[in-house]
C-alpha cells in the first residue's frame, strides 16, 4: 500500500517509523492500533492515521481520541470517493475529526474539492508511483472490462 511504500521510504532515509497492525479483520486491527497507540506511546513523536467512510471513519476516530488522550499530534489522510457523501451525513463528527488533527492530505483532487478542503493545514499529496514498476504494452486493439481496485493489497485478492 502507499502508507507501506511511505513508511519504508521514510526508514530508508534515516528516520524511526512503528507502524500498527497488518491485521485483516477489523475488530482485532482497531484493538491493535488503539493498543499501540497508548502503549507504545513514548516510542514516536506523530502519528497519521488513514480516514475512510463507513466503520473505517469510526476506527479513525476512535484512534484519534486515543492519540489526543496520549497527548500526541496526528495527520489524517483522506480516502475513499464515498468520503463527500459520508462527510454531508455525519457533518458535526467529521468536522470535528479534522479539526482536531494537525495537519491533513489527501491524494485526491476530488477530495479537496468535494469537501471544500481549505486551509493552512490541508495538503494536497498525490499517491507516488514508481512508473519502473508497470511496463508498457501498446496495445491495438481492446476489449475494456471494467475493474475497480480499492487497494493494492492481498486481503483484497
Amino acid at each position: 500500500s502507499v502508507c507501506e511504500d511511505l513508511a519504508h521510504q521514510l526508514m530508508l532515509n534515516g528516520w524511526s517509523v512503528l507502524t500498527t497492525s497488518t491485521n485483516p479483520h477489523r475488530l482485532p486491527r482497531l484493538v491493535d492500533m488503539l493498543n499501540t497507540v497508548w502503549h507504545k506511546r513514548h516510542q514516536y513523536e506523530l502519528a497519521q492515521i488513514d480516514v475512510y467512510s463507513g466503520l473505517a471513519f469510526f476506527w479513525a476516530e476512535a484512534v484519534a481520541w486515543a492519540l489526543r488522550r496520549a497527548k500526541k499530534p496526528y495527520i489524517l489522510t483522506l480516502h475513499g470517493g464515498n468520503l463527500p457523501k459520508f462527510s454531508r451525513r455525519w457533518p458535526y463528527r467529521f468536522k470535528l475529526l479534522l479539526q482536531s488533527a494537525t495537519a491533513i492530505t489527501t491524494p485526491s483532487r476530488y477530495l479537496i474539492e468535494q469537501i471544500n478542503l481549505s486551509g493552512s493545514k490541508f495538503w494536497y499529496l498525490p499517491n507516488p508511483l514508481k512508473l519502473s514498476n508497470y511496463t508498457f504494452c501498446e496495445r491495438y486493439s481492446t476489449q475494456p472490462k471494467l475493474i475497480w481496485l480499492r487497494a493494492f493489497h492481498d486481503i483484497y485478492n
